[in-house]
C-alpha cells in the first residue's frame, strides 16, 4: 500500500510550472468569485488576529474592519473592495491610503504587488514569492497610524 503511495507522488516539481499557468489564466480569465472568496478569506484572516501582539482587531458595522492599538486613542479603519484596500486613520484622522492587492490563480489568494523580503528561501525553492496580503494591509494600517492628523499635515 506504501509503495502505490509513494508511487501517486508526482516525480517532478511543478511549482513553476503552476506560476507559469497561473499567470495565464489571470491575463485571460476572469476570477470573480475566486476574488470574491479570497478576500473573505483575507477579512477572516485579518479578524483571526483580534487581541495578538496588542492589537483589537474588529468588524464594523460597514463591512470594513478596525484596527485599534489597545491602551491607545489610535485607531484604523480597513475597507477591503475586491482587489482594492482601503486603509485610513479614524483616531486621529488621517487621509485615505489605498493599497493594491491581486489575485493569484494558483494560490486562490490576494496577494501583494512585491516580492516578500521577511521570508528566507529554502534550497531547491523559487528565490520568491509575493507579499502576504495580509502583511501588505497590516503594514499599511500600521502607516496609517503613524500618518499625522489631517489638520497637523505639513503642505
Amino acid at each position: 500500500m506504501g509503495t502505490q503511495q509513494a508511487e501517486a507522488e508526482p516525480k517532478y516539481d511543478e511549482t513553476e510550472a503552476l506560476h507559469l499557468l497561473g499567470q495565464y489564466a489571470a491575463k485571460h480569465k476572469s476570477f470573480a468569485k475566486d476574488k470574491e472568496r479570497a478576500a473573505e478569506e483575507l477579512r477572516r484572516a485579518l479578524l483571526g488576529m483580534h487581541e495578538r501582539a496588542g492589537f483589537l482587531i474588529k468588524s464594523t458595522n460597514d463591512g470594513g474592519i478596525e484596527l485599534h492599538l489597545t491602551g491607545q486613542a489610535r485607531r484604523v479603519s480597513v475597507l477591503l473592495e475586491e482587489d482594492t484596500v482601503q486603509v485610513q486613520s479614524v483616531e486621529p484622522r488621517g487621509d485615505p491610503m489605498k493599497v493594491k492587492l491581486h489575485y493569484n490563480p494558483a494560490t486562490k489568494l490576494l496577494e501583494g504587488e512585491e516580492d516578500d523580503g521577511f521570508l528566507t528561501p529554502e534550497p531547491g525553492k523559487p528565490k520568491s514569492r509575493k507579499r502576504s496580503a495580509v502583511a501588505v494591509v497590516i503594514q499599511a494600517a500600521l502607516d496609517a497610524m503613524d500618518q499625522p492628523p489631517r489638520d497637523k499635515q505639513i503642505s
